[in-house]
């Protein structure tokens, strides 16, 4: 989950990710990544093209958009289009993009009812 910090954490652009060395856990065994609250920040882009890159598994990324205004949505997709064209360690994973209503009561609704095997397919 992305959210404000109080201070400054420094550039966390995709530099500091191609430095950070191999996550064994994301590289080889992450088959769905969820991001929740995307506001289109420079240091978000670079995490998430971090994980198409290295992560072998991925069969999904699921990306929850932090405001669902239909204004900030399109602003948000455009931000994302790049991830489009990012090299990927996975042969094809699927980028879904949620844009959120009000709260996530909806995933917490979602992911206890266990009849639903994936709270964030459909």
């Amino acid at each position: 989950m992305s959210h404000e910090a109080d201070a400054p954490a420094g550039k966390l652009n995709f530099k500091f990710w191609q430095e950070v060395g191999p996550i064994e856990c994301i590289e080889t065994h992450a088959t769905k990544v969820v991001f929740d609250k995307f506001r289109g920040e420079r240091s978000e882009l670079a995490f998430l093209k971090f994980i198409l890159e290295r992560a072998q598994s991925l069969l999904k990324l699921v990306i929850v958009l932090a405001n669902a205004d239909p204004a900030s949505t399109n602003e948000m997709v455009t931000k994302l289009k790049p991830l489009g064209t990012a090299n990927r360690a996975s042969e094809c994973p699927s980028l879904l993009i949620i844009a959120r209503e009000r709260d996530s009561a909806w995933c917490i609704q979602r992911a206890s009812d266990l009849s639903v095997s994936d709270p964030f397919d459909g």
